[in-house]
């Protein structure tokens, strides 16, 4: 055959690496004698900068050098995901107490940019998907810093944008799928009785939400919060949570989350629930007291535990979840998601 006539390959492209995910800490460490900032240059990580300075005048405000200032260093640590606009992308970051050479205290926090455009319609397995980041993160802001050089920081920094996992839509739908129908219901329903009677506790949770649905996300101003699961099954009971408010409101609510594991709260036991918060607006900087002292009376948040501690009387729609003993985490879902809801 003639050469001529043979179609002329064409060479596949390369498949590019992905870049990096974006990585930032600011705050302080011990390491040095003012405030650490290291590559805070996306504008999301500057916002949120400006976000953690404005919360902290409010702590420096309410405090004011009082002794009750002394349990802020000793707060435990939480997560958050600020989900993505149209005009910004979702943050990450890991957050906990800090402090200069000096003793005075000021937050810390190890925070991500996550470019990926569909995880705005994916909110939910934000945090299973950069589960590695959040891990590694928690590690770095457990460590005992003392007079290490800032490049230690910064290997670490180095190591964990890496690491990121920057998965494709498939993938992590596959894997928040995966693990709701690997995790037995045996784990929510322990986590009910935690609280009482499971009945009552499926019944407080239907209220919260049917409270943001009837007035609608975007017209809510409160956050809702929700206990999780101590130890290994504490992200299923999160992606749980998160699935179910992103299933009942509809991927168009923004959904902005802060959490806590149940083993990081000073002197908690381990067995103590953690807890998730969901914010459907901004975020506002007077939360974040909040974190750092969790005797602050909360009024921007509606929880589970009030409503339980008032009780209602359950539906057939609690009692039909409590009665649910064989399944996994997504029958449950399907359960509390099926028929009409007020």
């Amino acid at each position: 055959m003639l050469g001529f006539l043979k179609a002329n390959k064409v060479a596949s492209p390369a498949p590019q690496k992905p870049a990096k995910t974006p990585i930032a800490a600011f705050g302080k460490l011990p390491i040095r004698a003012d405030f650490i900032k290291l590559n805070v240059k996306e504008r999301e990580f500057r916002e949120l900068d400006e976000w953690i300075q404005e919360g902290y005048s409010l702590i420096s405000r309410r405090y004011n050098g009082s002794d009750d200032e002394q349990r802020l260093s000793q707060a435990g640590i939480h997560h958050l995901v600020f989900s993505a606009t149209d005009n910004r992308r979702c943050v990450l970051a890991t957050i906990g107490p800090g402090g200069d050479r000096s003793g005075r205290w000021y937050p810390f926090l190890i925070s991500a940019v996550a470019g990926q455009a569909y995880l705005r319609q994916a909110q939910a397995a934000v945090p299973l998907i950069y589960a590695r980041f959040l891990d590694d993160s928690h590690k770095v802001l457990k460590q005992k810093w003392g007079t290490e050089p800032l490049e230690t920081l910064l290997g670490q920094l180095e190591t964990i944008a890496s690491e990121c996992d920057q998965a494709q839509r498939a993938q992590a739908v596959e894997q928040e799928l995966g693990l709701l129908r690997s995790t037995n219901v045996v784990v929510m329903h322990d986590l009910a009785s935690q609280f009482g009677e499971p009945v009552a506790f499926y019944q407080a949770a239907i209220e919260l939400i049917s409270n943001v649905m009837r007035r609608g996300p975007a017209r809510v101003h409160w956050g809702v919060r929700l206990p999780i699961p101590a130890g290994e099954h504490g992200m299923a009971g999160l992606v749980f949570w998160l699935r179910l408010l992103d299933s009942l409101l509809g991927r168009s609510s923004q959904a902005n989350v802060i959490w806590h594991w149940g083993d990081t709260a000073p002197g908690a036991d381990a067995q103590d629930p953690g807890e998730v918060t969901v914010f459907f607006r901004r975020v506002p900087a007077s939360y974040l007291p909040h974190l750092f002292d969790r005797q602050l009376r909360d009024g921007n948040v509606q929880s589970l535990q009030e409503l339980l501690d008032n009780p209602l009387a359950p539906t057939q729609r609690a009692r039909d979840l409590a009665a649910l003993e064989q399944g996994t985490l997504l029958d449950l879902l399907s359960r509390f998601v099926s028929g009409g809801w007020a």
